[in-house]
């Protein structure tokens, strides 16, 4: 793609998959425009996915670090989904999702998640309901980013080598 052709790049629960954020990130930069933005989202607490390509997780802080090293002014970081989400929706959804979702080599019944989704949604409304009424401390699923270029910072070098993904393992 070329330097400088991109308004708006939409990131969302990518980052933890990729070997080297770092690079990702420089890699958005130098595809956006001057004027753009970026929306990105990544998991603090959910359980594994995607294996073995889940590589870490991200703090607010993190986050912020690793968007400003790339070049970026972080505009907002908002945490999504608080202890209620984590404990209803990525533990017991997971189990329960877990129990009847399709695995490699195993046939699952269409009865069974039928049942299961509508469980998996309710926790979620519920879990959104708590979390508002009841706010717990600092445990959240993940957080939300929002930045633009920051005109006076370093863009570093271009990478002569744009392949950012884990080696294969």
């Amino acid at each position: 793609m070329r330097s400088k052709t991109a308004n708006t790049v939409l990131c969302t629960e990518v980052l933890e998959h990729v070997g080297d954020p770092d690079r990702l990130l420089r890699e958005i930069r130098r595809v956006m425009m001057d004027s753009g933005t970026l929306i990105l989202s990544a998991p603090f607490f959910e359980p594994l996915h995607e294996e073995p390509y889940d590589f870490t997780r991200f703090t607010a802080y993190g986050l912020r670090t690793f968007v400003e090293r790339a070049g970026f002014r972080v505009l907002r970081v908002s945490a999504r989904g608080g202890w209620w989400s984590v404990v209803l929706c990525s533990l017991v959804g997971q189990a329960l999702y877990d129990a009847v979702a399709p695995r490699r080599g195993v046939r699952r019944r269409t009865s069974a998640i039928v049942v299961v989704l509508p469980m998996i949604t309710g926790l979620q409304l519920l879990a959104l309901l708590l979390d508002r009424l009841l706010p717990v401390g600092r445990v959240v699923i993940g957080h939300l980013v929002v930045a633009e270029p920051d005109q006076g910072a370093d863009r570093g070098a271009r990478l002569p080598n744009a392949d950012w993904r884990a080696p294969n393992g």
